[in-house]
């Protein structure tokens, strides 16, 4: 009577399932296996979601100003940051759910912390889900980088949730929770005067523009853009503003002859940078 036992646990292994058990107790001598008492499955334990830090930014990390901003009922670039609260084994798979807003099938590209695998993209389940695997091992506070295209249908705020676990349990998708979940959201600006797509030689109208070959640093990709707005814009006040990745090196009398104009009108715009 009036025994009281205390169970210490020094170190607990990262769980890598959302599972649920319960823990027995047995007392017995210290040199038989037969318990004297026994406390069988009467103390519950499981293991709970580990919370996803989601953020949401403009591509290779550009700030928002100007007209850098995301905007809604057209395309638009975003970049979704997820930061990996405890490590992953091999085999799990990332899958991201879409409210208020779609995602253009084969504009997804995901950066692993610069970690060399070639990540699967199943695109099967619509555009409002998103399957992301053959990650491999991913470290402690690994920042796994999403760049994507997105339609935002919504005047308030869309969402993207984030789940991760065993392909298996992310296939099913029944469970009532999930190894790391996490969410983030966001809101569009209404656009004006907007380039809802590019033309070139290999795509035709579309969202990119492609070189028909390769080339290195030491050559020089030209990108015209025919802007067919008529002569209303063709006054020397006449500007268009571009945004490109901080790698891209323009020329220095861009702003100058051939380079700036609208309608053939030499001279007739300035381009900012």
């Amino acid at each position: 009577m009036g025994r009281r036992f205390i169970v210490q646990i020094d170190q607990i292994s990262n769980p890598f399932q959302i599972t649920a058990s319960n823990i027995s107790i047995y007392s017995l001598n210290y040199n038989t296996m037969i318990p004297l008492e026994a406390f069988e499955g009467l103390y519950p334990i499981a293991t709970a979601s580990y919370p996803l830090t989601m953020t949401l930014g403009l591509p290779f990390n550009a700030p928002f100003q100007d007209a850098m901003q995301f905007y809604r009922y057209t395309e638009c670039y975003v970049q979704l940051s997820i930061v990996i609260p405890y490590s992953l084994p091999e085999g799990y798979t990332i899958r991201l759910v879409f409210t208020s807003a779609t995602y253009y099938v084969g504009t997804v590209y995901a950066n692993i912390h610069k970690l060399a695998y070639t990540p699967v993209y199943d695109y099967s389940l619509g555009t409002s889900i998103l399957l992301i695997s053959g990650t491999g091992p991913i470290v402690v506070g690994t920042t796994v980088t999403v760049t994507m295209m997105i339609y935002i249908n919504t005047n308030s705020n869309f969402r993207i949730t984030g789940y991760i676990d065993t392909a298996a349990v992310i296939s099913a998708f029944s469970s009532p929770a999930y190894l790391y979940e996490g969410l983030v959201e966001s809101s569009g600006v209404a656009f004006d005067n907007f380039f809802s797509s590019f033309r070139d030689n290999i795509f035709g109208a579309g969202w990119r523009v492609q070189s028909a070959t390769d080339f290195d640093a030491s050559q020089v990709f030209q990108v015209i853009i025919y802007q067919d707005i008529g002569n209303t814009a063709t006054s020397s006040g006449s500007y268009l503003k571009l945004y490109f990745p901080p790698n891209v090196q323009r020329s220095p009398s861009f702003n100058s002859s051939d380079d700036c104009r609208f309608q053939n009108n030499l001279n007739s715009c300035n381009v900012v940078f």
